[in-house]
């Protein structure tokens, strides 16, 4: 039981970093892109909002920051 135990909590560590390595590339490739990028949950919030998207619609930064700030 033990050893299971053991196994399930390294596979449960070994999803984390690859959970934490695909973020860090998406946060990479949202900001390196031409485009603006809003990404939003499955509830509709905005989770994320790239600099490129606030320089298109002329946001003022404050704004974009709200929108991230008022859906944690």
């Amino acid at each position: 039981m033990s050893s299971e135990l053991e196994q399930l909590r390294q596979q449960n560590a070994d999803l984390r970093n690859l959970l934490v390595q695909a973020e860090a590339r998406l946060k990479i490739a949202q900001e390196v892109t031409d485009e603006g990028l809003m990404m939003v949950d499955r509830d509709g919030r905005v989770v994320s909002i790239n600099d490129r998207l606030v320089e298109l619609w002329r946001l003022p930064p404050d704004v974009a920051a709200k929108a991230l700030d008022s859906q944690l």
